[in-house]
């Protein structure tokens, strides 16, 4: 490494980067057959994620191992980077996690796994790459205006996208779309972040397709009545119609205590006086919401 002897396109070693002189360290001890075991701590330091990327490449060619560091037998990098974990061999990835004073390592087994180790590397925030950290599949424009802004009032520091199905077809064509850009959706970081929401009225085998399609059968809702005005709060109902016994809906029109309203009237109605303290019905929060802030948080 002397600078005597290394220079860089005509330069002295010393005028480089941190991490030219980085990766140029690590790659001469590398070089280095006196040693056979290598223990390399943070990689990734004053390295960018291009040149990572390609030192990463470099170590876990099999070709490149036999022909440059045939010498060595093991190398071990301690890293924050994702760019460093072996996805071809997922067994060589290790978890270490330190509880107190105690320090506990666990090899990954799964793709599953892999996934969750690179989600926690990149903070545990889809945001951070610009995608939503959960996808909410709905059927008609008043389910999308509630659910989008309830869960927007929910979880003020995630994105949760919202998109609407508008029908059975269309459902399993954002499905196949998803399936499209991260391939298999059991295998990719989406695997227990997309939900499809069903009223009670649907095709047949509905919920079994979309479950076929990779979406967790518990992440498949359907809600017990066929329509998502009885999921509105009671105080903005009761606001609304004043006190009744029984919601009616007919078509278009949803009827309670004499008075009667279009869905679209009442769901611009609830959502501009929805709050984040509302009491919500018990199956909006069994069915959707405690799944979506399991994967949230």
């Amino acid at each position: 490494m002397s600078q005597m002897y290394i220079d860089l396109d005509g330069y002295n070693l010393s005028y480089t980067s941190s991490g030219v002189r980085l990766i140029a360290s690590l790659v001469t001890s590398l070089l280095d057959t006196d040693y056979t075991h290598f223990l390399i701590d943070e990689p990734e330091l004053g390295i960018s994620p291009e040149v990572q990327t390609l030192f990463a490449e470099w170590l876990l060619s099999n070709e490149n191992r036999e022909k440059y560091l045939s010498h060595v037998k093991t190398i071990v990098l301690a890293t924050h980077s994702p760019i460093f974990l072996d996805r071809i061999e997922i067994s060589n990835n290790f978890w270490i996690e330190k509880t107190g004073t105690q320090i506990s390592i666990e090899a990954l087994t799964s793709i599953g796994d892999l996934n969750r180790l690179q989600f926690r590397l990149l903070g545990n925030r889809f945001e951070t790459l610009f995608l939503p950290s959960a996808i909410i599949i709905v059927e008609g424009k008043t389910d999308l205006a509630y659910i989008r802004r309830l869960v927007s009032l929910r979880n003020e520091q995630c994105t949760v996208s919202v998109i609407p199905g508008n029908s059975d077809s269309r459902i399993r064509e954002i499905l196949a779309n998803i399936k499209q850009m991260f391939g298999d959706i059991r295998r990719s970081p989406y695997a227990d972040r997309i939900f499809v929401v069903l009223d009670s009225v649907h095709g047949h085998d509905l919920p079994a397709k979309i479950a076929k399609d990779g979406i967790p059968t518990d992440h498949v809702v359907v809600w017990d009545s066929n329509g998502i005005e009885y999921l509105y709060p009671e105080r903005l109902l009761k606001e609304k119609f004043g006190a009744f016994e029984k919601l009616q809906i007919d078509g278009d029109r949803v009827i309670a205590n004499g008075l009667e309203l279009s869905k679209n009237e009442l769901s611009s109605f609830v959502v501009d006086r929805l709050s984040g303290d509302d009491i919500l019905p018990a199956e909006l929060e069994e069915k959707l919401l405690s799944h979506l802030d399991k994967v949230l948080y």
